[in-house]
């Protein structure tokens, strides 16, 4: 794994007793310089893993709602699994153990690349220019008749939302979009990106990861909640890693990129959105 300071995973705690919460809360914090290192957030839908008591049925029945969701790798603890298919540490609770199942989750999902099967498969940037050259080169759609009959849905200048508190960054992104043909709204506030998430119907989103008071991912998954498809996130990396890669699949991002940005880049990007988009089956 590509271990950096970014190598970092949001967990909640799900069905522990108030003891246990306070035992599992100090490890927890007395880990945070490990990598990867995993840190606690109270709200379980913004979380990218999920600790839970295996012996608690109402908590074993949230995860199953939460999965309903979006992707949430999970870590079981006590309980007995036959079945050999979840991760599990066996009571009483030993960090360590605690810790070496939460990279084992992680290191099966870069390995096995688990995305909710509900959601578009992500495609590799690299993947996608091989499979679409003549996109790359001139920038056009080439399509069947059916793909061209649903590239109706795509209105003629889109409207992507952009998110991010640096405004060099905001400015860059806005200028890049409009001469793209997008009609650009820039914004640097979380709360106010859900809001005008749902008062419009978005193509895209542009969206830096690192973000306040929640960072973007969790913004991925927000915006998710009116429409389950719309709008189409790209999430803004500080840096290439493939395990941010991995937080953004489970965050159901359709795409990410990498800075420092090129207009290469974007372009390479905004056009397999288009693309992506023009193939889907009409809704």
């Amino acid at each position: 794994m590509n271990l950096t300071e970014h190598s970092r995973f949001q967990v909640s705690l799900l069905g522990f007793s108030d003891t246990e919460r306070i035992m599992l809360s100090s490890m927890f914090r007395l880990s945070a310089k490990r990598l990867p290192s995993y840190v606690l957030n109270e709200d379980p839908f913004l979380a990218d893993i999920i600790v839970l008591n295996a012996e608690n049925k109402e908590a074993i029945t949230d995860l199953e709602q939460l999965s309903a969701e979006h992707t949430i790798p999970s870590v079981w603890i006590g309980g007995d699994d036959s079945s050999g298919m979840t991760v599990r540490v066996p009571r009483p609770i030993i960090w360590s153990a605690v810790f070496e199942a939460l990279d084992d989750v992680v290191e099966r999902a870069s390995n096995q690349d688990l995305l909710n099967p509900s959601r578009p498969r992500t495609i590799p940037l690299g993947e996608w220019i091989r499979n679409n050259e003549s996109i790359v080169t001139t920038g056009k759609i080439s399509m069947d008749s059916q793909s061209a009959e649903s590239i109706t849905a795509i209105p003629s200048a889109p409207w992507a939302l952009v998110v991010t508190r640096d405004i060099q960054l905001r400015r860059f992104l806005a200028s890049y979009l409009s001469i793209a043909g997008f009609n650009a709204e820039e914004i640097d506030d979380v709360r106010m990106a859900i809001a005008m998430n749902a008062a419009r119907d978005y193509f895209c989103a542009l969206v830096e990861s690192d973000m306040d008071p929640i960072d973007g991912f969790s913004l991925c998954r927000l915006l998710h909640v009116k429409r389950k498809d719309w709008p189409r996130v790209v999430l803004i990396l500080p840096e290439d890693n493939s395990l941010l890669r991995l937080r953004a699949h489970w965050a159901g991002a359709h795409s990410t990129v990498a800075q420092p940005l090129s207009r290469d880049a974007l372009r390479l990007t905004m056009n397999k959105l288009r693309y992506e988009a023009a193939s889907a089956k009409p809704r």
